[in-house]
């Protein structure tokens, strides 16, 4: 194995390590925290705990899917569904990136937004799950809309 591959190997655990804490962080907080009738003097000491969590796997799916898409890219041709479902991705991240952002936060907007904050994570739910339905969808067809690329690059066979 060369250092590429590990890379390869080490950028997706990574993306796949922040998007369980993302993901499974805020299942939690919308389906068990707000359920559970936590006071909210202690949901607000929870609170810069899961900001911190939410920066740092913001910061790592953001360096580890760059990182993966430039793989892909300069590997593969990718059909114009593949760089949609891309995008879909990043746009649908950045959003919960930043509603989570919000919700942690301390401004008078992230207090606004508490007072409907189980509307918000409903949104934000909805959000990381079409992204991991879109990102499962990605991985298993991928045969259909990507070709890999010889290294000769004269021809192209199928993956």
């Amino acid at each position: 194995m060369d250092i590429g591959e590990l890379l390869a190997i080490l950028s997706r655990w990574v993306h796949i390590l922040g998007v369980i804490v993302l993901v499974g962080g805020t299942f939690f907080l919308r389906f068990v925290v707000l359920h559970a009738g936590i006071p909210e003097e202690n949901r607000q000491a929870m609170r810069k705990p899961w900001g911190i969590m939410v920066g740092a796997a913001a910061l790592l799916l953001i360096v580890s899917g760059l990182y993966n898409f430039a793989l892909k890219a300069v590997g593969f041709e990718l059909a114009g569904i593949y760089n949609g479902l891309v995008l879909l991705k990043v746009v649908l991240g950045l959003f919960v990136f930043w509603l989570s952002a919000v919700l942690t936060g301390r401004s008078d907007r992230a207090q606004r937004f508490r007072q409907r904050e189980k509307f918000w994570l409903n949104i934000a739910c909805g959000g990381l799950l079409v992204i991991v339905l879109a990102a499962g969808f990605m991985k298993m067809d991928s045969a259909s809309y990507t070709k890999k690329v010889k290294s000769d690059k004269s021809q192209v066979e199928a993956k």
